[in-house]
């Protein structure tokens, strides 16, 4: 008659001990897969908010400069140059100033009130436009004289912005600072 052995008798299903170990182990990869999906969520919303800073900033930049070049001159009464907020007024012939500066806009964001500044330009033919988005807050606006005695008339220009949303989000929370110069061509 053969002997029965205990060593080798298999059990079906999982014990307690190795269920337990599985739940541990199985927590431990959704942790770090979550982990990981917030960091990529936080980087993206960064990289976001520093594109728009650029983009507002770039294009604020260009549509002034492109301004400075095609005017006959300085409104030296109507601007106010080497302070924030600066106020440019340019003298183009047969029409009206073209008028950079900045005003404040109130916003709701997240149920909070804030207030932002904006850039605007009012071109030659009296129509204001916004040269920002609501995303954006500008910081510094600055419009120096560069000029020497026998040269053009040659400005710098240089903005500070933030994102909105900074003061909310510390990831968000950054500036750029940008600065460019242009001349009076005519």
């Amino acid at each position: 008659m053969p002997l029965k052995s205990n060593l080798f008798h298999h059990r079906q299903g999982l014990g307690l001990i190795e269920l337990v170990i599985y739940i541990a182990l199985a927590s431990w990869v959704l942790v770090g897969i979550v982990t990981f999906s917030w960091r990529v969520m936080g980087v993206g919303a960064t990289a976001d908010a520093s594109a728009e800073l650029t983009q507002n900033g770039r294009f604020a930049l260009t549509r002034i400069s492109q301004a400075i070049r095609s005017a006959d001159g300085l409104n030296q009464g109507a601007s106010m140059l080497g302070v924030h907020p600066g106020v440019l007024t340019l003298d183009v012939p047969g029409t009206t100033d073209v008028v950079i500066d900045t005003y404040t806009k109130n916003l709701i964001l997240g149920g909070q009130p804030v207030t932002i500044r904006k850039l605007r330009m009012k071109n030659s033919s009296g129509v204001t436009a916004d040269l920002t988005s609501d995303a954006v807050d500008f910081t510094n606006f600055t419009v120096s004289e560069l000029q020497r005695e026998s040269e053009a008339m040659n400005f710098q220009i240089a903005l500070t912005l933030r994102p909105v949303r900074g003061a909310q989000d510390p990831l968000l929370n950054r500036t750029l600072v940008l600065t460019t110069s242009a001349s009076i061509r005519r």
